[in-house]
C-alpha cells in the first residue's frame, strides 16, 4: 500500500514546481525520503545543491565556477566563464564580456549551445565542434568568414555594428533561425540567405523590410518598428 502511495505522490509531483515538491516532502517523516525519487527541472546554481543528499536528481545546472562532479541525472549543464577551460560534461557555454581569447578547438563535443560576449572578436574558423546547434555572437565580432561554423548550427544570433558583405556567406546552410541582437539597426538589403525560415530583429531595428527570401515563414519585430513592410510580408510578421 505504501508503494502505491509513493507512486501516487510521484505522479502528483510532476505537476508541481521544484519548491512545491520539497514542501510536499516536508509534510511528515514518512514522505521525506520521496524527495530522493523526485526529479528537479528548474535551473539551479551548482553551489546551492552540491551538498544535498538528492544532488543527483537535478536536471538543469548553472555553473559559475568549475566543479569536478555533476548530478547523474543532469541533462543541461550551463557554464558561465571567461576561460576556454570547459569540462567535457558541459552542454551550454556562455563566455562573459571579458573573454576575447582564441578558442582553437578547445570546445568539447558535449557542448550544444555557445554564447560569446560583446568584446569577443577572434577568428573561429572551424573551431566550433559539430555538436553545436546554437551560436550567439556579440557586438564586436567581425570575422564573418565562410565555412567558420559547422553545418550542425541551426540557430544563429548576431549583433554587428556594421553590415559586412561576407555575413551572408558566414551563415551555414543548416541555419533555419537567424536573429539579430537588441542593438542591430542596419539595412538588411539582400543579407538574408534563402534557406532561413525564421527571422528575428531586436527592439532597435527600424529599417524597411522588403527583400526577404520566400523561405522565411516568420519575421519577429519589435513594436517600435515603424518603417515600411512589403504587403506580401505582413502575414509573416510577429510583434514581440
Amino acid at each position: 500500500m505504501l508503494s502505491l502511495h509513493i507512486d501516487l505522490i510521484l505522479l502528483i509531483s510532476q505537476q508541481l514546481s521544484d519548491a512545491e515538491k520539497i514542501y510536499l516532502t516536508m509534510i511528515c517523516k514518512q514522505i521525506d525520503p520521496i524527495k530522493h525519487k523526485m526529479m528537479y527541472k528548474t535551473n539551479v546554481d551548482m553551489k546551492r545543491i552540491i551538498s544535498l543528499s538528492y544532488f543527483d536528481n537535478f536536471e538543469n545546472i548553472e555553473m559559475y565556477a568549475k566543479f569536478d562532479i555533476v548530478p547523474k541525472c543532469a541533462k543541461r549543464i550551463h557554464l558561465y566563464t571567461d576561460s576556454t577551460d570547459v569540462p567535457d560534461f558541459v552542454t551550454h557555454v556562455t563566455f562573459d564580456d571579458r573573454f576575447n581569447s582564441p578558442i582553437v578547438r578547445k570546445i568539447p563535443t558535449s557542448v550544444t549551445h555557445i554564447t560569446f560576449g560583446n568584446y569577443f572578436n577572434r577568428l573561429i574558423y572551424r573551431d566550433i565542434p559539430s555538436s553545436v546547434t546554437h551560436v550567439m555572437l556579440g557586438r564586436s565580432f567581425i570575422h564573418f568568414v565562410s565555412g567558420s561554423l559547422p553545418t550542425s548550427v541551426t540557430h544563429l544570433k548576431i549583433d554587428p555594428y556594421f553590415v559586412y558583405t561576407s555575413m551572408r556567406y558566414f551563415v551555414p546552410p543548416s541555419v533555419t533561425h537567424l536573429s539579430f541582437g537588441p542593438n542591430f539597426n542596419l539595412p538588411i538589403n539582400t543579407l538574408i540567405p534563402s534557406f532561413v525560415t525564421h527571422l528575428a530583429f531586436g527592439e532597435k531595428f527600424n529599417h524597411p523590410i522588403i527583400d526577404i527570401p520566400s523561405s522565411v515563414v516568420e519575421i519577429a519585430i519589435s513594436k517600435n518598428h515603424t518603417e515600411y513592410i512589403h504587403p506580401d510580408l505582413l502575414p509573416k510578421i510577429l510583434i514581440i
